[in-house]
């Protein structure tokens, strides 16, 4: 197709309004709540200043391993005794340079494995997710990477790729060192892409499974105790998955994903006083962006027509929608927009009625926001001397 567009549409909204979400109060010290599908900031609080993850640190774990080896899941691994080397934390404190980042602690919460015990992959997975099982994470880092320290620089290696630029993790399960840290910015762009993964997603929000018999265990079952995905008073309905963390350093930390609707929402909060107030921060930060309503906005109005040049043709194309363009957005989202024409391939005759192309909004993030076909408003034939071009060619 050759012809040249006599009108393009470049229209531009300036984001000067204001959303009640930033009005939330939160008792995190850190904070995010992003869409999960375009990872617009809906609500922040230092959201990028790096703090202890605790053991949120294992979902990042898990989405490496299923990027990387998921073709594992069904492999056994036998532990070595460095995996579960276990001291208690005063004299890991006491010592940081004389022990490794993953040793194990004696008050950290554990999938009680057996020196010895051959496991499967995907259980020392479920073990990480529905038990945070710290021994696990250990165990199932040198299993896929052949060292626990080997799988420290190949994660870090994928965060970085991924866009986590603030995380440096050395441990695989979130144990304290005070070199491990992340911010909630990060955490949630990592949920926003591991969201997408359907493995991880049933990990991450399963909240019950059966710890397969071994040649070392008999089967158990295993509960979470993350209140958002079971029965209390803090269950939410909308959760798609959950990931909560502690250790004395960090806090009470938790992250999500919820649905309602069309909206995907995540939300990290970190650093919070007391177990509870975790559980009422994402919960108030989810409610509140669930209760916004979309606003409409005309972009165009149907009357309005459009034209093109197009070679050898017997007159300009117009082109028209049959329909306002409205865009639908909500408040606490709007950004600067862009409008244009997308024309189809054209060729003569165009016929009355038939699509000539789309109408597109896009986002600053290069993302399609809506679009509305555009049709001809009339016939469009050959001119006369493309006719005779056409005739004798």
């Amino acid at each position: 197709m050759n012809f040249k567009t006599s009108l393009v549409i470049f229209i531009f909204f300036i984001n000067l309004s204001f959303s009640n979400l930033k009005e939330i109060e939160v008792n995190a010290k850190y904070a995010i709540l992003i869409n999960a599908k375009n990872n617009k900031v809906l609500y922040e609080k230092k959201s990028k200043i790096p703090t202890y993850p605790a053991s949120i640190t294992k979902a990042a774990s898990v989405f490496y391993i299923l990027n990387n080896h998921e073709d594992k899941l069904n492999n056994f691994h036998i532990p070595t005794k460095d995996a579960l080397k276990i001291i208690s934390p005063e004299k890991i404190t006491s010592n940081l340079k004389n022990n490794q980042p993953y040793i194990l602690e004696t008050d950290g919460t554990m999938f009680d494995i057996i020196e010895g015990e051959r496991l499967k992959l995907e259980n020392l997975l479920f073990a990480m997710m529905v038990v945070s099982g710290n021994d696990a994470s250990n165990v199932a880092a040198e299993m896929v990477d052949g060292s626990i320290n080997k799988f420290m620089e190949n994660l870090n290696v994928f965060l970085k790729k991924i866009g986590c630029a603030d995380t440096s993790f050395l441990n695989p399960h979130g144990l304290h060192h005070p070199n491990h840290l992340t911010t909630a910015y990060d955490l949630a762009l990592l949920l926003s892409q591991a969201n997408q993964n359907e493995k991880f997603m049933q990990l991450y929000s399963c909240n019950y499974f059966i710890r397969e018999q071994t040649n070392k265990q008999k089967y158990k079952e295993l509960k979470t105790n993350n209140k958002l995905l079971k029965p209390n008073k803090f269950q939410y309905k909308y959760t798609l998955g959950s990931k909560t963390g502690y250790h004395a350093k960090a806090k009470y930390n938790l992250s999500a994903i919820a649905k309602k609707n069309d909206r995907e929402l995540i939300a990290v909060v970190l650093n919070c006083d007391n177990s509870e107030k975790r559980y009422v921060d994402v919960i108030n930060l989810f409610e509140n962006a669930f209760k916004e309503e979309k606003i409409s906005k005309k972009l165009i109005d149907k009357s309005q027509t459009f034209q093109a040049k197009l070679d050898g043709a017997s007159k300009n194309i117009k082109g028209h929608i049959k329909e306002d363009f409205i865009l639908k957005y909500y408040l606490s989202e709007e950004t600067n927009y862009k409008m244009f024409i997308q024309w189809d391939d054209l060729k003569l005759p165009i016929k009355a009625n038939s699509r000539l192309g789309f109408i597109k909004v896009i986002s600053e993030e290069s993302e399609v926001l809506d679009k509305l076909p555009l049709y001809a408003t009339g016939d469009v034939n050959r001119s006369f001397l493309r006719f005779l071009k056409d005739l004798f060619l």
